[in-house]
């Protein structure tokens, strides 16, 4: 799209001076991403470097969506093709990682503590004004964009306060600013109010903004639906009005749970891998109200085949962890020096993709030379313009927030399985919605599954005590996150009965603040495996484990090259006794592939981390089961070489200190035993 094409208040909202405070009131579909794109290469066009644009989000998908628009919109416009791709956009808690790192701060200090930690220790600093790297950072800032701003309150809205009082003060020379966001789609009050911090500022940062430049803001509303059909952007303009009509929230949340419950039903069945036959050839999304929920979903459209459906599924859940990328190490695990430089690379980009062609490079999500590099170098804590990069330097910084943030949002998938909160800041063709229950509770488990304490296993069920009461509920956050859904869809939407998926998995907490999603019934047991920690590392390059070095050689090629359909395929966990030299017993799992319920392909092994967890789930009284079946591979990622791996890894992967690896999702599922049996 050019800026000629853009209706009058794009334009104006795109064009603005550097200089201008401008707040873009931008509701759902009205164009806001490629507003921001158009924005930031006016910018870059008016003679802005990227140093001196500092660009936040609130939220990793927004981020990724935006930087997909930046990329299409730097091939169609060569003259800004260049600056464009310098830019850095960040979340609020990658960025307070980096600048906290800049102010001499140890990685792993900040990574032993919380995202909102980070953020009040940066705020501290820039109020106290002592660090030098930090204000020789700040003071090259001409222009702050800030995206999603209806969700910034909390700590995030005190970063905001403290920088545009630094940067942008009112009625003083200073950085312009352009700050987007619409607060029908505010979803994100109940992080703040989870904060210890005490702020109580749970999503005004517009309103802030507005009592703050007085006379001063230049404010744009983009009223105009580019996304949706006539019939849905009617709807979501009608359905808008309530978060401006002065009624009661609880109203505004009949209203929502009125229009979803009106929706065509999209299946009246239980949900098979057989729906997945009829669905449209566009994207798809279904999105839920918990991970519990979304979990239960993807395992009915998974059904009981080892082998993932013909349509390429993904669950995105809350919390979950975000592995550096695939092709990371498929470029560099065999590269036998630690410095890489521009001309080395470009050979290694080319030949891998003649290797292996461009089917194989696709699925590894690898990106054009120059957009891999660029990535590759700011991983390493590197400006994009140095020539060269030390892979033991990025082996070091794999593991931080901030190493790859384009890369932490799903990959393209037929049908993403997620949260309506996981899908903020994402737009799809098709969307249906699963009719849910409101969540008896308004905390930050709404990201990350209703908290539950579960009493311990006396039978063959479990007994969970309740959330909050229903009376606790925000009413308007929770009407917000039913509108945020419906907006999602552009071409068509619909509804999921609640009927149509088995009862949704339940959460229990594990040592460690460990949660893992579980369901335990007629006999079976169904538990989340595949959280950070579960799986040891060094097993995939393991000459030992794997018989020698061709063996590890052969599951890395194998890795590599099947990485498109081993994504969903099931695999087996078969239990394994080691007696250490010591004397004591070591139980840990072998990671197989499974073929009909039976062990195939050696991949893996998990670490001692799950066998703790099993042990606890099943109390004295059950064994540990010797078999756990129909788990999926969620991706094929790279992996760093550990602190306390095996001697046993040969090269080239012990040099380079990089492999390929394999994460898990869903749920294992196996009978339990009681002990003596």
């Amino acid at each position: 799209m050019l800026i000629n094409e853009l209706d009058d208040n794009q334009q104006l909202a795109v064009s603005a001076a550097v200089t201008v405070r401008e707040l873009i009131v931008a509701g759902a579909g009205t164009g806001k991403t490629q507003v921001s794109g158009m924005r930031l290469a006016h910018l870059i066009g008016e003679g802005l470097l990227p140093s001196q644009i500092l660009v936040l989000s609130f939220s990793r998908s927004a981020v990724r969506t935006l930087t997909r628009r930046i990329e299409s919109l730097a091939l169609s416009r060569g003259e800004v093709l260049e600056d464009l791709r310098h830019l850095s956009i960040r979340t609020f808690d990658s960025w307070a990682f980096r600048l906290l790192r800049l102010s001499g701060m140890q990685p792993n200090d900040l990574m032993r503590g919380s995202f909102d930690d980070s953020i009040v220790r940066l705020v501290h600093l820039l109020r106290e004004g002592t660090s030098e790297p930090l204000q020789a950072f700040l003071a090259k800032v001409r222009h702050i964009v800030i995206d999603e701003a209806q969700d910034v309150g909390g700590v995030r809205l005190d970063l905001v306060k403290v920088l545009l009082s630094r940067l942008a003060p009112f009625g003083v020379a200073g950085a312009g600013f352009t700050i987007l966001g619409d607060d029908a789609q505010a979803i994100y009050r109940f992080a703040a109010r989870a904060e210890d911090a005490g702020s109580q500022d749970y999503g005004r940062c517009m309103d802030h903004v507005r009592d703050t430049y007085q006379g001063e803001l230049v404010e744009i509303e983009l009223k105009k639906n580019h996304r949706a059909t006539e019939e849905i952007a009617a709807a979501v303009k009608q359905l808008r009005r309530l978060f401006f009509a002065g009624i009661e929230d609880v109203e505004k949340l009949e209203a929502m749970e009125r229009f979803v419950a009106e929706l065509p039903a999209v299946c009246e069945a239980t949900l098979s891998p057989a729906w997945l036959a009829d669905i449209p050839q566009a994207s798809l999304a279904i999105l839920t109200r918990t991970n519990g929920e979304a979990l239960r979903v993807a395992t009915h459209l998974y059904g009981r085949q080892d082998c993932a459906p013909d349509a390429s599924i993904q669950l995105h859940t809350a919390g979950a962890s975000t592995p550096v990328p695939a092709w990371v190490a498929a470029l560099l695990c065999q590269v036998s020096q630690d410095g890489v430089s521009r001309n080395l690379f470009r050979k290694i980009h080319a030949y891998i993709i003649q290797k292996y062609g461009d089917d194989v490079c696709r699925s590894l999500s690898l990106p054009i030379e120059d957009q891999a590099w660029l990535r590759l170098l700011r991983a390493c804590g590197h400006g994009d313009r140095e020539p060269s990069f030390s892979i033991s330097d990025l082996r070091a910084r794999m593991a931080w927030p901030d190493a790859f943030p384009d890369d932490q949002v799903p990959a393209e998938a037929s049908v993403l399985v997620t949260t309506i909160h996981q899908s903020k800041g994402l737009e799809f063709d098709h969307v249906v919605l699963l009719e849910s229950e409101i969540p008896e509770t308004t905390s930050e488990d709404c990201e990350q599954e209703i908290a539950e304490n579960v009493a311990d296993a006396d039978d063959e069920a479990v007994e969970e005590s309740n959330g909050n009461a229903a009376s606790d509920i925000d009413a308007g956050e929770e009407a917000s996150v039913l509108f945020v859904g419906v907006t999602r869809a552009a071409r068509h939407i619909g509804r999921l009965p609640r009927t149509s998926i088995y009862a949704p998995f339940r959460g229990r907490e594990f040592s460690g603040g460990r949660r893992r999603l579980y369901n335990w019934w007629n006999g079976w047991v169904n538990l989340e495996i595949g959280v950070a920690g579960d799986i040891d590392a060094s097993s995939f390059v393991d000459a030992a484990f794997h018989a020698d070095v061709d063996g590890v050689g052969s599951v890395q090629e194998f890795l590599l090259k099947n990485a498109a359909i081993l994504r969903g395929h099931k695999v087996l966990l078969r239990k394994v006794i080691e007696q250490t030299e010591k004397g004591e017993r070591r139980v840990h799992y072998d990671i197989h592939l499974q073929e009909e319920s039976r062990a195939g392909r050696l991949l893996g092994r998990t670490c001692s981390q799950l066998t703790f967890d099993l042990l606890k789930l099943l109390g004295q009284k059950y064994s540990l089961p010797k078999i756990i079946l129909n788990l999926r591979i969620g991706q094929i990622v790279s992996i760093p070489a550990p602190i306390e791996a095996t001697a046993s890894i040969p090269e080239p992967w012990c040099r380079s200190g990089l492999w390929l690896g394999i994460t898990l999702c869903g749920t294992g599922d196996f009978k339990p035993y009681k002990s003596g049996r």
